[in-house]
């Protein structure tokens, strides 16, 4: 979908709470944001198909040796399926957190707060590329910035890290922070370390901007 021309494009969107209905567009857009942030090294997707080719080739030509091995794994699939399903009973319970830009039914942009009892964090702050640069991203920091306990952190890509310093927020050091924070911002991950992930902190006025 095209966005329409400016300055009209943020009056013809609405800013509202996501439902479960929208469970399927949040994650499209926190997924393209993740595969943005961090994309997947070919390497990691040839390995990907060619074990997904052996198995194929396997079950073809050796179906009764597949299909043993299988079985053999039962308990395995079982743990996957488990953990999968969990998994999305989690996300379910998260969208309630969520706050989207929905533009004629179509989920535009997302972001999500986690309130605790002494301060808030910030995740899975997305808008459609075609929708940047109209005031769609600060509508929703905004929104989520309102109804936070603060202080408020959040982890932003080094590319992104001046539209969140322009809102207020400032770097902090990871050392600073308590170790379960800095694992669920992600900041003990190597892969988000190699790309520069940055820790930052609000606490103040919100600025309507």
């Amino acid at each position: 979908m095209i966005a329409p021309s400016a300055p009209n494009q943020l009056s013809l969107c609405h800013l509202r709470p996501a439902t479960v209905r929208d469970a399927k567009a949040i994650r499209q857009l926190t997924r393209r944001l993740h595969k943005t942030a961090v994309p997947q090294p070919k390497w990691q997707e040839w390995i990907a198909w060619c074990i997904l080719s052996c198995i194929v080739i396997l079950f073809w030509h050796h179906p009764k040796i597949g299909i043993a091995l299988f079985l053999s794994a039962t308990p395995l699939w079982v743990i996957l399926v488990m953990t999968v399903l969990v998994a999305s009973h989690d996300q379910k319970q998260q969208y309630d957190r969520y706050w989207v830009m929905d533009y004629q039914g179509q989920i535009i942009g997302c972001g999500r707060i986690d309130i605790h009892k002494q301060h808030s964090e910030i995740y899975d702050l997305f808008v459609l590329p075609e929708w940047r640069s109209c005031g769609i991203g600060q509508a929703i920091m905004h929104q989520l910035m309102a109804q936070a306990i603060q202080p408020i952190y959040l982890a932003s890509l080094p590319k992104a890290s001046s539209f969140y310093l322009h809102l207020g927020f400032q770097p902090v050091n990871p050392k600073d922070l308590p170790i379960l924070l800095t694992g669920r911002l992600s900041l003990n991950s190597p892969r988000y370390r190699r790309v520069g992930l940055q820790p930052l902190v609000f606490q103040g006025s919100v600025r309507h901007t």
